[in-house]
C-alpha cells in the first residue's frame, strides 16, 4: 500500500497553507492562500505523467502565453467527469491526490486547499483523487468532510500511509492562481465558483441541524438580513484588524450607491456600510459571527435598538488547535458560513478564509463587501 500511494506525496498541502489561518465559530482569516511548495518558476508541471490521460500543456507554457489556451468555459464539466473518473481508475497513482483535511489548519483553509487541488487537476487535465489518512487514527476527511457534506462529483479516495511533509513537486499554483488572476480574474473567480460548490454542500442531515441551530439562534431566514463575519483572536498576527466603527459603517452607505461594485467606500466603518444597508432594504436582523463575545454588544450599541443582531450558539470548543475534535465546533462553522453565503448582503473582510470562501459560494454579483484589501475578494 506505501508503494501504491507513493504519487499521494503530491497530495500533501502542497498547495500549502499557513497553519495558522483557522476560524473559531464563524472566525476563519488569515492570508494562507494556497501556494506551491517549490518556489520554482522555470519547471514544467510535473503533473499528468502517470495517472492522467488528458494532461494538457505544461503550465508554464500555458502563462507564457498568456493563458490563450485556457480550458474553455463550455468543457469545464466534462473535463472534471474526466479527472474524477480518471481518479477512480488511478486511486493513490492519481495526478494530483488532495490531502488538504490531513493538516491541522481551519476548515476554511481545508476546503480552499482542496478546492484549489481540484482546480489544478481539472484546468491541467490530470486525474484526480483523495487521500484518507487513517494511520493516526483521527481520520478527518472521514470525520468532517465525508460526514457532513455531499459528495456529489464522486469523488474516489486514496487509503494508506500518509505523504511525508517534505515534497518538492511543483503543482503550478503560482502560475494558475497568480498570473491567471492578472490575465483574466473573472475566469478565475467563474471557474471557483464551478468548482466551490462540489467541495462545500452540505448534506440533508447537517442542513437540518443548521436550520436549527438558525432557529435556536433566533435567525428568521425568510427575511432579509445583513451577514457580518468579524474575527479578532490572533486576526492581529495575519492582517491588521478592522475595527468595529468600520463594520458598522459598512452596512449603512454601500447600498446608496448602485455602482459601488462590491467596495465599501474608503474610510467607510462596518456601522456605515451595514447602517445603511439596513436603511435602504428595511432589513432589521444582522447575521453577526465572531470569535468575540464583546462584538454583538458593540455593533448593537452602534447601529441603535431598530436592528437585532442574532449570534449562531453552536461554538468550537478549541480556537487554538483547530483540531475541531467536537461536533459543535464543526457545526459552529459551517452554520456560520450557510448563514453568511445566504445573507442579502455579506459583510467580512478579503483577508480571512472563511469570508473568502462565504464570498465564493454566494451568486456571483451578489453583494459582497471586504473591509480590507481595497475590497477586493
Amino acid at each position: 500500500m506505501a508503494k501504491l500511494c507513493a504519487t499521494a506525496r503530491l497530495a500533501l498541502g502542497l498547495v500549502a497553507v499557513a497553519a495558522a489561518a483557522d476560524e473559531q465559530t464563524c472566525a476563519d482569516g488569515g492570508d494562507s492562500s494556497p501556494v506551491s511548495q517549490d518556489g520554482s518558476s522555470g519547471a514544467p508541471s510535473s503533473l499528468g505523467q502517470k495517472g492522467g490521460s488528458n494532461a494538457r500543456v505544461p503550465m508554464k507554457t500555458d502563462s507564457d502565453s498568456g493563458f490563450h489556451a485556457r480550458l474553455d468555459r463550455s468543457i469545464w464539466a466534462e473535463q472534471l467527469k474526466r479527472s474524477v473518473a480518471d481518479g477512480a481508475k488511478h486511486s493513490c497513482e492519481s495526478d494530483v491526490v488532495s490531502s488538504a483535511f490531513n493538516r491541522p489548519i481551519g476548515l476554511g483553509n481545508r476546503i480552499h486547499t482542496f478546492a484549489a487541488h481540484l482546480l489544478l487537476a481539472v484546468y491541467g487535465g490530470h486525474s484526480f483523487s483523495i487521500f484518507n489518512d487513517t494511520s493516526t487514527g483521527k481520520d478527518d476527511m472521514t470525520r468532517i468532510w465525508a460526514m457532513h457534506f455531499e459528495n456529489s462529483a464522486g469523488f474516489s479516495f486514496c487509503r494508506g500511509d500518509p505523504p511525508p511533509l517534505g515534497n518538492k513537486v511543483k503543482l503550478d499554483w503560482d502560475f494558475l492562481n497568480g498570473h491567471l488572476s492578472t490575465v483574466d480574474r473573472e475566469y478565475q473567480d467563474d471557474f471557483k465558483r464551478f468548482l466551490y460548490p462540489l467541495v462545500w454542500t452540505v448534506n440533508s442531515n447537517t442542513w437540518n441541524r443548521v436550520h436549527t441551530e438558525w432557529r435556536k439562534a433566533g435567525l428568521d431566514v425568510s427575511r432579509p438580513y445583513v451577514g457580518v463575519h468579524l474575527r479578532r483572536g490572533d486576526k492581529f498576527t495575519e492582517a491588521s484588524p478592522v475595527e468595529i466603527g468600520a463594520y458598522a459603517d459598512a452596512i449603512r452607505p454601500w447600498l446608496e450607491s448602485s455602482n459601488s461594485g462590491g467596495r465599501a467606500r474608503q474610510g467607510a466603518s462596518l456601522k456605515d456600510v451595514v447602517g445603511e444597508e439596513l436603511g435602504a432594504r428595511k432589513i432589521e436582523q444582522v447575521f453577526l459571527c465572531s470569535d468575540d463575545e464583546l462584538a454583538a454588544e458593540e455593533l448593537q450599541t452602534a447601529l441603535g435598538n431598530r436592528v437585532r443582531i442574532v449570534t449562531p450558539n453552536a461554538r468550537p470548543s478549541d480556537t487554538k488547535t483547530r483540531s475541531y475534535d467536537s461536533e459543535e465546533s464543526i457545526l459552529g462553522v459551517i452554520t456560520a458560513v450557510e448563514g453568511l453565503r445566504r445573507a442579502h448582503v455579506f459583510v467580512g473582510t478579503a483577508s480571512s478564509n472563511l469570508g473568502r470562501l462565504v464570498f465564493f459560494l454566494r451568486p456571483k454579483g451578489s453583494r459582497a463587501i471586504s473591509l480590507d484589501r481595497g475590497g477586493q475578494w
